[in-house]
């Protein structure tokens, strides 16, 4: 595993990108199930990233295929948070004709949320899964996609912390990746088959690809 630090008002990330992570059955079930999902081979998968926010953090709006071509993002929430941390999508129903820059900053949100209420929010559920395409059927970038995670309220008890295991996805295998996920055993007949993975793979499965155009 490789671990990716970053500032204290930001999250922190573990990849799971190492060959002995991506033997690992309940990874390559995760990986596996988030392929399915989305409509791809599982050599189309990305390494499995965790992703932890305590109180105070955030991350502010950006796209996932910024960088690279990411048809899909698949994540699921590992914990439930009573307050904040909810997954954010400003520009996606309906889609506004708006400058990303004009859109006040995922700290700053909750305080004008009543001038975006339209935007679709995804509050964090233990065992919930989200789904959304990065790209239209034409490989471009959507500008719907545009996301960040609001900042995590101080609460008492564990809900203080949200974590969760992200999924990119691609239409094409994954350069350094495909080796890494053929080289083990195969998978079941689907994700369902594992106990350990039963509750992700029963959890409900929220969808975003089905916008209305802009």
């Amino acid at each position: 595993a490789q671990r990716e630090g970053s500032a204290s008002e930001f999250s922190s990330s573990l990849y799971l990108r190492e060959p002995e992570d991506m033997r690992d059955p309940l990874v390559r079930r995760i990986a596996a199930l988030a392929a399915r999902a989305a409509g791809v081979p599982l050599d189309c998968a990305e390494p499995l990233c965790i992703t932890r926010y305590i109180a105070g953090q955030r991350y502010d709006w950006h796209y996932d295929d910024a960088y690279y071509e990411r048809r899909a993002t698949w994540l699921a929430y590992l914990t439930t948070v009573r307050a904040g941390g909810e997954t954010v999508f400003p520009l996606a129903f309906p889609a506004p004709v708006v400058e990303p820059h004009k859109i006040p900053t995922a700290a700053e949100f909750r305080k004008f949320r009543e001038r975006w209420p339209n935007a679709v929010s995804v509050s964090p559920a233990q065992g919930h899964a989200l789904l959304f395409f990065n790209r239209d059927e034409h490989n471009i970038q959507d500008q719907r996609s545009l996301h960040g995670s609001l900042p995590v309220e101080p609460a008492n008890g564990p809900e203080d912390e949200k974590w969760i295991v992200q999924v990119w996805l691609h239409d094409k295998p994954c350069p350094g990746v495909t080796g890494a996920w053929l080289d083990s055993p195969e998978l079941p007949a689907g994700p369902q088959a594992a106990g350990e993975t039963s509750h992700i793979a029963a959890a409900p499965l929220v969808c975003l690809p089905e916008l209305p155009a802009q």
